[in-house]
This record gives C-alpha cells, structure tokens and sequence, in this order.
C-alpha cells in the first residue's frame, strides 16, 4: 500500500534547516567547552607553576648567594695555596749554618778538615744563572701569571734541577773513626747520599790517609730535582719487573 505525504516541500525544507541550526549550535558548545576546559586548565597549571615559583625565589637567591659566596672562598684559597707554596719554597736552600751543624759535629777529633766548599751542581739540562736575566717574558705570561704563581714558576725555574753538594777534603790516621764519621753523616736529616771520591795512603813520615768526600744535601721545602739518571735506573727497574705493572 502506497504511503502518500501530504507534508508541502517548504515545511520538509524548515525541518532541514533547524536540524543543521541545532547540529552547529551542538558543535559550537562542545567547542567552547573544550575551548573553555583547556583555558581554565592552563590557568589552573599558571597559577600553581608561580606558586610553586614564589615557593623556591627565595631558596633560589640564597643558593645564588651561597654560590657566589663559595666562589670567593675558591679564589681566596687558591690565592693563599700559591701565597704558601711560595712561603715555602723561599726557606729553601737549608740554612748554612743547619748544614755545618750536621757537617761537623759528628766529626771525630782524629780526622782533620783541610777544606769545606758548598757548591750547586746542574741536573739534567737546568738553565744557566746566567741566562735567566736575558729572558724576557712573553706578554701572554705576564697577564695569565701574577703575583705569587709567577714568583715561585720563575724561582723554580732559576733553581729546580740544581742538586746542593758539600764537598770535604781533609787526613785522617784512623780508618774506623773515618767510617764512622761517614756512617753518622748518612744518617743526618739533611743529606741524601754520602759518596766517598778519594782516599790515597801518605807516604813519608806522614802516617794517615787523605780523603775527599761529597755529600749530597736533600732537596729544601717545596724544592722539585729531577735527576735523569735516577729516572732512566726506576725506569730500566720497572721493566725487570713485569709483575709489578
């Protein structure tokens, strides 16, 4: 059977568009909504950020100031280390009269001094003393080392890789008492090695034996010498003992 529509075309057409009137309407709300939800979101999210912000500001200027407080401290110490280094480097070479305390006490009254002479004996490749007056420094150094740092750098360069020798010439008619002079001289604080150059047995009526001796005076405060000799015998000692590596 035949469904007749007796509905004219005009309200078919107003339908139509009050159905497309309320789809957009429907549209248009959801999109403020959601336009609506994400702007009260970010601002919900804004307020805690500075909140959150305003909690740590003042947290965050005392660490700044800590921070640059510790810098300070930094500098004023390093300042001070070079200050020390240079302090102690400056007590270096040992004073003379320490090393002619420990040079002659110990000494026996059958052995007789002729002469005493205390020289400085280049290690290595050290610079001339008198080298160091025509060398001019570069501007670059002058700017980057002040003060301090460039006091000490300049000391060690006139006087690091210079061992100090106390060298001994005299007679003597007792061999032990000699030895033994030699032994007490060894065990001093302030000498390193004790080496024996010459001993030769007087003829005539003079009995006894003439000797010459050279002492070694360890390094002073803060003072570096670099023997190449003793590091080529570590090195060559090393390599004979490949379980040590």
């Amino acid at each position: 059977m035949m469904q007749i529509d007796f509905l004219p075309q005009k309200f078919r057409e107003r339908y139509d568009v009050r159905y497309q009137r309320l789809w957009r309407i429907t549209v248009a709300s959801l999109f403020i909504g959601v336009v609506g939800g994400t702007a009260t979101l970010q601002h919900w999210l804004r307020c805690d950020a500075e909140e959150r912000l305003e909690a740590i500001a003042n947290p965050h200027v005392t660490a700044l100031r800590i921070n640059q407080e510790l810098s300070r401290v930094y500098r004023e110490l390093d300042r001070q280390k070079r200050q020390a280094a240079l302090l102690t480097y400056l007590r270096h070479p040992w004073p003379m009269t320490r090393l002619l305390d420990q040079t002659l006490t110990p000494l026996e009254p059958s052995i007789a001094l002729e002469s005493l002479e205390v020289v400085y004996q280049p290690v290595g490749s050290a610079p001339g003393l008198q080298d160091v007056p025509n060398r001019r420094k570069a501007p670059s150094e002058t700017e980057e080392k002040e003060g301090a740092q460039a006091d000490l750098e300049e000391l060690r360069r006139r006087y690091d890789g210079r061992r100090f020798l106390i060298r001994l010439e005299g007679t003597t008619r007792d061999l032990d008492a000699f030895h033994r002079y030699l032994g007490k001289l060894a065990l001093m604080p302030l000498f390193e090695h004790v080496e024996i150059g010459r001993l030769e047995h007087l003829s005539g009526d003079e009995a006894g034996v003439e000797f010459s001796v050279q002492i070694t005076v360890r390094p002073g405060l803060g003072q570096v010498v670099v023997d190449p000799a003793r590091q080529e015998q570590a090195r060559q000692d090393q390599e004979g003992q490949p379980w040590q590596r």
